[in-house]
């Protein structure tokens, strides 16, 4: 299909070009026959281009329906812009010696023939970009399951080399989990009971919960920064002392990898299992509930208070579970269990080379990307895929932690294993810069294809616009031989029209559909996709009203804010635009990873203006054309708008919530 595409699209660059060619020649020279031969023969090219489109859309409409479209736009576009009428202008202009109303034409003409590279060339660098996203997501996610299965076996190694003091570490661990959970309950059988002795007796019982959330704060610190077995772990693992997490080793974030730092390894017992760290989530949540209760008890609310003690306990006791488990796990592991960690991380380490290999190979034909360093590019000269390289280190890493294992050195194989899991990590960091550099690049493309989109929109919405008032104005200066409706009837020729108009209508609802799939698939908007949304309903509406022959005032007022719409989506992607080109939004967040929105805040608030003036105008519109007997049509005006102003009224709600 690609091949196909860009035959047309070569195609249509080649009769750009040729008819720039004629353009460079001199305005004054004499008119002599063979500029007009050379304009004839880009002409019958123009004629041999609409065929071109015409045929390959019917070959594709079954099997590739989104490009078969694509091309059946570009031939609309370019039936309607009249291509091949204006280089028939040309040829005669030409032979006539007119070469400035030549030149005129062929301004146009190119211009038009712009649009259609537009419409067949941007659509397939989304494709391309598209394809190359999902593929570094699906990448992105591999190493992440990698990632987690080569964290279990560190974790087993480390534990094997450290068996008993991990133990101690997780009696310890358990020890002051059971304490704040006997605590918490203390509390909360206090302050129910206080719910029936008054104010001051619940400010007692705040007070208390107050002690417990704050033992409860320190201990989740603790399990989140020194997991068990780690150096500086509170030996009695009682709440409110020992380490309270202002001593932790500032080597990074608590529970956090600090990969390629120096070259160095983590040592054994620095790095929580995956139940220690749900453990720690638990327990942090408690202290969350246990906050909204001491809230509760300070404002007298008892019972809402015994709601958030209950759920703190609950989450307590899912912590306990979760270190329990992993106590009686680790007790059962010897060494006799290091046969089958090798086999295990001899899996692990084959699913990981699998993946560099795909990753080479992927990317000698991918739009490719920043490689790892000492990356290979693949024979073919392409640029490698983002961590490419080292995932390849890690699937050494994974080797040499095999190999430990199988000579019984646990301590050993937990170091490589953690070297192999920092390569990923770098491996992820790469991908994900890579994502956000095409993300953002797709943005561009998105904005610039929209806008094509919308002027093309309104370029054939004015026409149906005029259209529409000229039948109306038309069945209003004849007599009054109105039929039973007591409307006067459309003639022949315009009952043709108007279904032309009902047509037109319809198609450009279409072409609403087909922008907003594409915003909200990009998501980072609030306003511009229900914009988008209202338009395709307004133009629905109107192709409705244009069925049942009403053009009328009311009619022909929603065409006036479809077109306003448009205008202002327009601008919009006009500023988004300017935004991108200036280098990011301003007040960008420092956060590289994440993607800025399609349109920037100060444009998607200048709809949002827009949107509640357009209700405001369609409500008054509506109020002056009404008639004294509402049709059920008319009743479906009405719930319609009053919907808009709802939907107005959710969009500032949600762009006061979303950055919360």
């Amino acid at each position: 299909m690609r091949t196909l595409v860009h035959v047309t699209l070569a195609a249509v660059t080649l009769a750009m070009i040729s008819v720039a060619v004629a353009q460079e020649l001199p305005a004054r020279a004499e008119p002599t026959s063979p500029l007009g031969v050379r304009q004839d023969h880009i002409e019958r090219m123009a004629a041999e281009l609409e065929q071109k489109f015409a045929k390959l859309t019917e070959v594709l409409r079954d099997t590739e329906p989104e490009h078969a479209s694509r091309l059946e736009e570009a031939l609309l576009k370019s039936q309607q812009a009249q291509i091949r009428l204006r280089m028939d202008r040309i040829t005669e202009h030409l032979d006539q010696g007119r070469l400035e109303l030549a030149k005129a034409e062929q301004d146009a003409v190119l211009e038009e023939l712009g649009k259609l590279i537009a419409i067949l060339g941007d659509a397939d660098d989304l494709d391309e970009m598209e394809k190359e996203v999902r593929r570094l997501e699906s990448i992105r996610d591999r190493i992440n399951n990698i990632i987690e299965t080569e964290t279990e076996l560190r974790d087993d190694s480390n534990n094997l080399s450290n068996k008993d003091k991990v133990l101690a570490g997780l009696d310890a661990q358990i020890a002051a989990v059971k304490a704040v959970l006997e605590q918490q309950k203390a509390v909360r059988d206090q302050s129910a009971e206080a719910r029936t002795r008054g104010v001051e007796a619940m400010g007692k019982a705040a007070d208390a919960q107050a002690k417990v959330r704050k033992q409860t704060e320190e201990l989740a610190e603790r399990l989140a920064g020194k997991p068990a077995g780690g150096e500086g772990q509170a030996s009695e693992g009682q709440p409110g002392e020992g380490q309270s997490g202002e001593g932790q080793s500032s080597e990074g974030q608590p529970g956090e990898s600090q990969p390629g730092q120096s070259g160095q390894s983590k040592q054994p017992g620095q790095q929580a299992s995956a139940r220690q760290q749900e453990a720690a989530k638990q327990v942090g949540r408690a202290t969350a509930n246990q906050r909204r209760a001491e809230k509760n008890l300070d404002r007298g609310k008892g019972r809402a208070a015994n709601t958030e003690q209950d759920q703190a306990i609950k989450r307590l006791e899912q912590a306990l579970e979760e270190l329990e488990k992993e106590r009686r796990r680790i007790e059962r592991l010897d060494d006799d269990d290091m046969d089958d960690l090798a086999d295990r991380q001899d899996q692990v380490s084959d699913r990981t080379g699998d993946l560099a290999k795909e990753m080479k190979e992927g990317g000698e034909g991918s739009q490719g990307g920043e490689g790892g360093e000492g990356g290979e590019g693949g024979e073919s000269g392409g640029q490698p895929t983002p961590g490419q390289q080292n995932v390849a280190d890690a699937q050494k890493k994974m080797q040499q932690a095999s190999g430990a294992l199988k000579k019984k050195d646990s301590k050993g194989a937990g170091q490589k294993q953690q070297e192999a899991i920092d390569e990923l990590e770098k491996a992820k960091n790469e991908i994900e810069e890579r994502l956000k550099q095409l993300r953002e690049e797709m943005q561009e493309e998105i904005l610039a294809a929209l806008e094509a989109r919308f002027r093309q929109m309104l370029e054939r919405q004015q026409p149906v616009t005029l259209t529409t008032a000229k039948l109306d104005a038309a069945r209003h200066k004849r007599p009054a031989d109105a039929d039973a409706d007591g409307k006067r009837p459309l003639r022949r020729p315009e009952l043709l029209e108007l279904k032309n108009a009902i047509e037109e209508e319809k198609a450009l609802a279409e072409m609403a559909q087909q922008a907003m799939d594409i915003i909200v698939e990009d998501g980072t908007t609030v306003v511009f996709p229900r914009i988008v949304s209202g338009l395709k309903e307004d133009l629905d509406t109107v192709a409705k009203f244009l069925e049942q022959d009403q053009t009328g005032a009311y009619t022909q007022t929603l065409q006036q804010e479809i077109e306003k719409t448009l205008e202002e989506l327009i601008e919009a992607l006009e500023r988004a635009q300017e935004v991108f080109e200036g280098g990011g939004q301003p007040g960008e967040s420092a956060n590289q990873q994440q993607i800025p929105p399609l349109v920037p805040g100060s444009a998607e608030l200048k709809l949002l203006k827009a949107a509640q003036l357009r209700v405001n105008r369609q409500t008054t519109a509506f109020d002056k054309t009404r008639p004294p007997q509402l049709a059920p049509v008319h009743v479906g005006e009405v719930e319609r708008i009053s919907d808009r102003q709802d939907e107005v009224r959710d969009m500032a709600t949600e762009m006061v919530e979303g950055p919360q």
